[in-house]
């Protein structure tokens, strides 16, 4: 029997975004969140969170890395 066709390999993946106020890990974590997801090697992936921060400190600019 022969099979023909496309197939495409799936590649399970898990995502961990973390969102700090400041440039370094170790400042304070606003946001953090873990995913797993399905992707198939060839196609774009967009991923989107919300987030908020309470209480901020009253400066003239925040700074905010993803990591």
């Amino acid at each position: 029997m022969a099979i023909k066709g496309h197939f495409e390999s799936v590649i399970s993946v898990v995502i961990t975004i973390t969102i700090v106020r400041g440039t370094l890990a170790t400042e304070s974590v606003i946001y953090s969140a873990t995913s797993t997801n399905d992707f198939g090697p060839l196609a774009p992936q967009i991923i989107t969170f919300p987030a908020k921060d309470f209480n901020p400190p009253l400066l003239l600019q925040l700074t905010y890395t993803a990591l």
